[in-house]
């Protein structure tokens, strides 16, 4: 964290960085525990993504892993195991910026109502046209 009033955390809460949260025991920002991540360690790692700033992923069912720890042992972890490696690659999952992108694959309040006002403006758009159009033609027709 630092004395700085100014960082690159500075605008986020305790100054801490996504993908750590405060520490009030230590004062100061810490790692998020196995699970979760985000500005204050308040997400938890979506499926099939689980543990330490979700870097792992469970090569078994949604309902057999554990966001934290993985496959429950009990699970059946043949189904998906040789498709997980090939899907993701060598990415690194949860940078800030990929989870900025992410998060745009969940619908926020944000998206809701910035494309309500899209469908809104073309709507009223359309209406206006169409009512200048009536004018004219009207206006038209009266001169005949």
């Amino acid at each position: 964290m630092g004395d700085a009033e100014e960082g690159p955390c500075s605008g986020y809460p305790y100054r801490c960085c996504p993908n750590t949260e405060w520490d009030t025991e230590k004062n100061m920002c810490k790692d998020c525990p196995p699970g979760y991540f985000w500005i204050n360690c308040s997400k938890a790692c979506p499926y099939p993504f689980y543990g330490n700033k979700c870097n792992s992923s469970c090569p078994c069912n949604a309902t057999d892993c554990d966001f934290r720890d993985g496959c429950r042992e009990d699970s059946d972890k043949s189904t998906i195991e040789s498709v997980i490696p090939e899907v993701l690659g060598n990415m690194s999952v949860f940078s800030v910026a990929e989870d900025a992108s992410r998060d745009r694959a969940f619908i926020t309040t944000e998206d809701l109502l910035n494309t309500s006002l899209i469908i809104f403006s073309a709507i009223a758009a359309v209406l206006f046209v169409a009512n200048i159009a009536l004018i004219i033609v009207d206006k038209h027709w009266r001169r005949i």
